[in-house]
């Protein structure tokens, strides 16, 4: 979904940021603090736990979360490809969580080579 929302914003031009003038208006903020403080916390634990099992990123949240990096970042850049930037960051954060080093993986073919009999 994130790549093709990020090309129905480059191909609607929507990719410079905007001026901001009433938060509220927003419906991110709108669905996500809206009556925040009057859920309890066992509802909030509860959705958020049901909530990693599909969609959870909707187009409103993934245009927000757009639109502030680039306001924050790229101050120069209107076309910035974020779905790009965001697969480059969640691939290396992955190998650096995921990966194994050269020298385990020797270790690894060693111990297994040499460890016939069990």
């Amino acid at each position: 979904n994130w790549r093709h929302w990020e090309t129905k914003i480059q191909e609607n031009n929507d990719s410079a940021p905007q001026m901001i003038k009433h938060v509220q208006e927003f419906k991110f903020i709108q669905d996500h603090f809206k009556g925040h403080r009057k859920r309890s916390r066992i509802f909030g634990w509860m959705r958020s736990f049901f909530k990693q099992f599909y969609g959870s990123v909707t187009e409103e949240d993934y245009t927000t979360m757009r639109l502030g990096f680039i306001m924050k970042h790229c101050k120069g850049t209107p076309k910035f490809n974020f779905y790009s930037y965001m697969i480059r960051a969640l691939e290396v954060d992955f190998k650096k969580v995921v990966g194994i080093s050269w020298y385990l993986w020797a270790m690894l073919m060693i111990f297994l080579l040499l460890n016939v009999e069990g």
